[in-house]
């Protein structure tokens, strides 16, 4: 791992956890720890955890426009300078595995949230091609949705009645399935009551209240 680019994410993730402005120019960036924690874990090892019964959450914090080659089943989307900002979203009982497209910049996050106290952090090596690698399971969205994944979106009235949820909640669509019968199912982010960021699964277009673009 490079120590300037190291220098380089995790500069950019402190910035933006104090004012939410871009980091100062690099020349700027302080030197990084020489004893640097262990944040890495190869595929295998987070195949062991599931086996063992461990249920980690895999974090994807590449940018949007990443994002339709596919990302990994099940994992929450947040790009990589949206991180302070969804940290308390983060569950802390769970280990964290945080991937990009090949290991990068996920270990600079990786070790920022260790900064941050999060010490089952950890970065993927190798990035989303070393887990799908592994025959687990990957999630395309279909080219022609009319709603791109990390929209801002709420539920509409009826459907967050149903669920017993908040319409005014927002949160952001991670996946997005084509049925069998032709229809767009959407699995979205939504903050729960604790603050901590959950999944709403099987909502369909009708169901989805946009507040905003695609982040």
């Amino acid at each position: 791992m490079s120590r300037r680019l190291l220098r380089r994410v995790v500069r950019r993730l402190r910035g933006r956890s104090r004012s939410g402005e871009h980091q100062p120019p690099l020349r700027e960036v302080p030197e990084a720890p020489r004893d640097l924690p262990e944040v890495e874990v190869e595929a295998a090892g987070v195949a062991a955890w599931i086996a063992e019964g461990q249920r980690p959450l895999f974090i994807d914090i590449r940018e949007p426009h990443e994002l339709w080659t596919g990302t990994v089943a099940g994992a929450l989307s947040v790009p990589m300078n949206h991180i302070p900002a969804n940290l308390a979203g983060l569950p802390a009982d769970r280990p964290l595995v945080i991937y990009c497209a090949a290991g990068m910049r996920s270990f600079g996050v990786a070790h920022w949230l260790r900064e941050q106290g999060r010490e089952q952090a950890w970065s993927l090596v190798g990035g989303i091609g070393a887990w799908l690698e592994t025959g687990a399971a990957r999630a395309q969205p279909p080219p022609d949705a009319s709603l791109r994944l990390l929209t801002p979106v709420g539920l509409a009235p009826e459907a967050a009645a149903q669920r017993g949820l908040s319409p005014d909640n927002v949160g952001t669509i991670q996946e997005i399935h084509l049925q069998e019968d032709g229809v767009l199912r959407y699995r979205l982010a939504l903050p729960e009551p604790s603050g901590v960021l959950g999944f709403v699964d099987g909502l369909t277009e009708a169901d989805l209240r946009p507040v905003g673009r695609g982040r």
